[in-house]
């Protein structure tokens, strides 16, 4: 489609240069609009095959582990929507779910249970209760 578009425009740029100035400057000006032309409907047709760019789940992640002597807390910047961040807690491997595809794994200590989330304005808030050992 682009090419008999092109070689439309190009047929009338060279037919109005030729008409309009005769001689050898007119071709030399009918051969300079048709490059021209040529050369905006390659680039033209190469911008709208070409994929736009998305947002990479591996952007920089920022998260903060605080410690306390009965809870651990995690803060961390999770993509949203809320129904699609989640937490996953085994062994010593917290697993974060987000949108867009977003998936990190934090290790923290062991002897945690997994206490209470909250998911408010792209910041996860995740307490972990560190569990009494019984001698």
């Amino acid at each position: 489609m682009f090419i008999i578009i092109g070689l439309l425009l190009i047929g009338i740029v060279i037919l109005f240069m030729v008409r309009m100035q005769r001689g050898l400057f007119g071709l030399v000006l009918a051969g300079i609009a048709a490059f021209l032309i040529i050369y905006w409907m390659r680039e033209i047709r190469m911008m709208i095959l070409r994929k736009p760019k998305s947002k990479s789940p591996s952007r920089k992640w920022t998260y903060d582990i605080i410690e306390d002597e009965s809870v651990v807390t995690i803060v961390a910047e999770i993509p949203g929507p809320t129904e699609c961040v989640k937490v996953e807690y085994k062994g010593n491997l917290l697993t974060l779910f987000g949108g867009e595809r977003f998936k990190k794994k934090v290790s923290v200590q062991k002897g945690l249970s997994l206490s209470a989330t909250s998911y408010i304005n792209g910041i996860l808030n995740v307490k972990l209760s560190k569990v009494k050992k019984i001698t």
